[in-house]
């Protein structure tokens, strides 16, 4: 156990530490939430911080969780996998690399963030532009740095105070002219975005696993929408 929930103070980050790892932990009214306790982006203690605002985007916290457990699923994949294999390129995916999709699932990601980051402490209104992603080759090369921006994705959406009310996505839909459109969104909608978005690049992942005779590396709801999973087990 790691604390009694009489221990902790409203509103008050408490510092723990197991087996090395530093954790957060913080009451919010009846709720706990336990998160890295180290905010690996400046290399402070989460504790040191303060809880501000009326926690009004409560309601973004579960798909939240279900992005880091589909980003763990990658972290388990990044953390076995080869270092050929994540760069072998697959005839059935037209000479595409698992590593390339993998860049591709985390650059989403890394793009919505700074669209969030770029804004003012509380936002009303930020702009996300998917088109303008980095193309880390870094990414897509070596499973270790892939790991690390998981690692930054996952602490950003633990750690960020203040969501955006709402979000622009902005970018160039048309790839024959220059016209830029905008598209009225909201933060929980981009994040289930990037959950069906990686989970479809994760489909395409399983292809290149099972070419490779490896499909044995990711289990078998790896790639599988959360509708497909739970149809198969009512049908």
């Amino acid at each position: 156990m790691l604390c009694k929930f009489d221990d902790l103070d409203d509103r008050e980050p408490a510092h723990y530490q197991v087996n090395g790892l530093d954790l957060v932990a913080i009451r919010y009214d009846d709720d706990v939430s336990v998160l890295s306790g180290r905010w690996l982006h400046r290399g402070v203690l989460m504790s040191d911080g303060y809880v501000d605002g009326k926690n009004e985007h409560k309601h973004i916290q579960p798909m939240i969780k279900t992005c880091i457990e589909n980003l763990n699923q990658l972290k388990d994949l990044l953390e076995v996998i080869p270092g050929e294999v994540y760069k072998r390129k697959s005839k059935f995916l037209s000479g595409a690399t698992i590593g390339g999709h993998m860049r591709h699932i985390l650059e989403f990601y890394t793009c919505l963030l700074d669209g969030v980051m770029q804004q003012s402490d509380a936002p009303a209104t930020c702009v996300v532009n998917y088109g303008k992603r980095a193309r880390d080759v870094e990414i897509e090369t070596w499973p270790e740095k892939a790991l690390a921006t998981i690692d930054f994705i996952c602490e950003e959406l633990s750690s960020v105070r203040h969501w955006p009310e709402t979000v622009c996505n902005e970018g160039q839909h048309d790839s024959a002219t220059d016209t830029i459109t905008r598209i009225r969104s909201s933060f929980d909608r981009e994040l289930l975005y990037n959950l069906e978005h990686a989970i479809h690049h994760q489909a395409f992942i399983r292809v290149s696993l099972l070419e490779q005779d490896l499909e044995d590396l990711v289990d078998e709801n790896f790639g599988v929408a959360p509708s497909t999973i739970r149809a198969k087990k009512t049908g």
